[in-house]
């Protein structure tokens, strides 16, 4: 198996166990305090490595559970995966993963999150990711649009 095919592998699986942790996955639509925010997303995920600012398509899943709680799973155009669990339409919440193969490495990291989001747009900055091998990765900027 191909690095990259491992690296998607355990991003799933890593995403899914993130996920699943502390929720209750039996509703997906959106409670009647919140934005509706279920669904797929698009967008771009910018961030810098060895002084190179890198944007990469990425695609989302979000999953609203009760109390304005919501999981999003994303995996970027070059494999990258990753996972968000958040409450409220601001937020800042230490609950943010990668998986990402990069140099022959697998980063595999968590993050704090901070941003915004409303029922066509989610938008969350993550400064670093810390774990194994994730230092490359500052200043990560998502932006996800219907």
């Amino acid at each position: 198996m191909t690095g990259r095919g491992l690296a998607r592998i355990v991003g799933a699986a890593a995403v899914a166990t993130f996920v699943s942790c502390g929720s209750d996955s039996s509703s997906s639509s959106a409670p009647s305090t919140g934005p509706n925010l279920a669904g797929s997303w698009s967008g771009t995920w910018t961030y810098v490595t060895a002084g190179l600012t890198i944007s990469e398509a990425v695609t989302a899943s979000v999953t609203v559970y009760v109390s304005s709680q919501f999981s999003l799973a994303w995996q970027s155009a070059g494999g990258a995966t990753g996972g968000l669990i958040v409450s409220g339409g601001t937020f800042s919440a230490g609950g943010a993963s990668i998986n990402q193969a990069a140099a022959g490495l697998t980063c595999a990291g968590n993050g704090t999150a901070n941003g915004t989001a409303a029922p066509d747009t989610i938008i969350f900055d993550i400064q670093s990711f810390t774990g194994t091998n994730c230092l490359w990765s500052t200043n990560n900027h998502f932006a996800l649009h219907r």
